[in-house]
């Protein structure tokens, strides 16, 4: 239904909203949600963002339109396992980067402050001294990430403009989803490890 559709569209935009002013309230910076320990915009903070935002707004509007639907169970909501699965591969990697950049043998690139941070950096080398090149992992997740996101959300999108009034489930994934993004994931930590040549070394590295 056109109901579900608009229910979704709002949730979504109030999530994101809530996102928008915690990071604000935090950090000073209506970026802040994004912004990690290194004053740099984060890639793995945004995909996670993203998925969580898309995933639970996307059941809160079913649920809601079930409600408004009188289904005799408006919770009754199956949600695929890929969605799951994306959303408990993009946490894993959130909290595994800090882990892999602390074993990165070069200095890492910082900012000074939370507001001196670009949106460059979701696509730049993490190591000081290359971060004017792009690194090829990053971009490789957020096009992964993009291209699936948009993906899904033409196939909800029509799911709750043209389907029944009750909703029963969201629209399936199928492996391949799963895997693309299992593979930019993996890329995108394989490169934050990896020794840049000539990078000037330094005892520790913090994410």
């Amino acid at each position: 239904m056109a109901t579900s559709l608009l229910l979704w569209l709002a949730t979504l935009g109030f999530l994101f909203g809530i996102a928008l002013v915690t990071g604000r309230v935090v950090t000073g910076d209506w970026r802040g949600i994004l912004v990690d320990t290194r004053n740099k915009l984060s890639i793995a903070r945004l995909q996670l963002l993203l998925w969580t935002a898309f995933i639970l707004s996307a059941y809160l509007a079913v649920a809601l339109a079930n409600v408004a639907a009188g289904a005799a169970n408006p919770l009754g909501i199956s949600v695929p396992e890929g969605l799951w699965a994306a959303m408990g591969v993009s946490t894993a990697s959130l909290a595994a980067a800090p882990y892999v950049l602390n074993r990165q043998p070069g200095k890492l690139a910082t900012n000074a402050s939370p507001e001196t941070a670009s949106w460059r950096d979701l696509v730049s080398d993490e190591v000081d001294g290359f971060d004017h090149l792009v690194d090829l992992g990053k971009l490789q997740m957020v096009l992964v990430t993009g291209v699936l996101l948009v993906a899904y959300a033409v196939a909800l999108a029509d799911r709750l403009r043209a389907g029944p009034a009750v909703v029963h489930s969201l629209p399936a994934v199928n492996d391949a989803f799963v895997i693309l993004l299992g593979i930019s994931h993996a890329g995108y930590l394989a490169k934050k490890r990896a020794p840049r040549s000539g990078a000037t070394r330094t005892a520790s590295s913090r994410a």
